[in-house]
Parts: structure tokens; C-alpha cells; sequence
């Protein structure tokens, strides 16, 4: 039997899945703007909004996997610690 995988790994697994979608399709609709560039004014606010989704998909992406423990991900057992080098929160 397997083991199933922390619920860490599997959001930034189901993440990492919605990045690779969102990416593709923000990035053909920037270029679409920019190749049919008609109405300046209007387009580069359209532009400056379509680039907010790659940005915040990949920050989110990373935020998930190098900042410190999500809430729903454990502490060290061993060291009772949230993350390495941090000390644990006490109750709240």
C-alpha cells in the first residue's frame, strides 16, 4: 500500500497545475494585444492587467513551497518548529 502524499505536496502539486494553465493563456493574450495594438490607450491598461496573472500565480506557486509552513501543513515533529531555524508558535 501506498503512502498518500502530505496535503503540502499535493497543493503545490494542484497549484503547480492551475500555474501551467494560467501561464500559456496570459501570456498569448498579452501578445495578442501587442500584435493587434490598435488602441493604445485602452491596451496598455488591458496589457498592465493581463501581466497580474502570471506574476501572481508564480508568487503564489513559490510562496507555497519556500515561505514558511502553510497552516494546513504539520510542524516538525522533532523540533516542534513550523520551519527550520523558526521557533514554534505558542497557543494563540
Amino acid at each position: 500500500m501506498t503512502e498518500a502524499l502530505p496535503v503540502c505536496a499535493q497543493a503545490w502539486f494542484v497549484a503547480g497545475i492551475f500555474v501551467l494553465l494560467a501561464l500559456p493563456v496570459s501570456i498569448y493574450e498579452v501578445a495578442m494585444h501587442l500584435e493587434y495594438f490598435s488602441r493604445p490607450t485602452l491596451q496598455i491598461r488591458v496589457i498592465r492587467i493581463l501581466w497580474m496573472v502570471p506574476i501572481y500565480a508564480l508568487d503564489s506557486w513559490l510562496a507555497l513551497r519556500f515561505k514558511a509552513r502553510p497552516p494546513a501543513c504539520p510542524a516538525d515533529p522533532a523540533t516542534g518548529s513550523a520551519s527550520p531555524g523558526r521557533p514554534a508558535r505558542g497557543p494563540l
